[in-house]
């Protein structure tokens, strides 16, 4: 994968060997920690929304399947384009992060975990179409690059730690795993949706 995912990795193999304590000693492990094991899932998997105040938007996919209307009437492409583009720009700049975060520097993981929230927050902040066909769920489609955002924020937390003494819980290979499938689950679902829109 992207050369952080690798780099994280390759120091998840040399810590297992010398094994960790599950307690959390400090205030920073705690609450990262914490909110590292509540990051948004993918469908199909058994984790909740982040409860850090830059995840707690819940994600409605309350959608009218049953409406009759045809499937191209009152469905309004254009603003769904647009917010399919402004959903991949989100993409690129978490794919962007992955890239240049330095792993085995504290200052890059921080300011990149900062760099995650303000993507997090300007995700939400989109003004999201609405379908009453049932045909599209762009809540889906949001939650599956919230959970990819936050997968990553896991992998940032899990190296600050690390890279402060401090033990964690967060298993790097398993969440590199998650971040890798929600990322697929986002791109093949936006690629449906713009087929649909065209």
């Amino acid at each position: 994968m992207k050369k952080f995912v690798v780099a994280i990795i390759m120091a998840a193999i040399v810590l297992v060997g010398c094994g960790s304590s599950k307690t959390q000693n400090s205030e920073v492990s705690s609450k990262t920690t914490s909110d590292a094991a509540q990051v948004t899932q993918s469908k199909g998997t058994d984790q909740s929304v982040s409860k850090s105040n830059d995840a707690n938007q819940p994600i409605s996919k309350a959608q009218d399947s049953n409406n009759p209307v045809s499937k191209s009437e009152n469905l309004d492409k254009a603003a769904f384009t647009k917010f399919f583009d402004d959903t991949e720009v989100l993409l690129h700049e978490i794919d962007d992060l992955t890239n240049t975060t330095d792993p085995s520097n504290l200052d890059s993981v921080k300011a990149s975990l900062n760099k995650v929230s303000i993507i997090n927050d300007k995700l939400y902040a989109l003004k999201v179409p609405n379908d009453p066909t049932g045909t599209l769920n762009p809540y889906e489609l949001q939650s599956y690059l919230a959970a990819y955002n936050l997968d990553f924020r896991s992998l940032l937390i899990y190296k600050q730690l690390t890279l402060t003494n401090q033990t964690t819980d967060i298993d790097p290979v398993e969440m590199t795993k998650k971040m890798t499938k929600d990322r697929e689950l986002y791109t093949a679902e936006l690629s449906k949706y713009r087929e649909i829109c065209k």
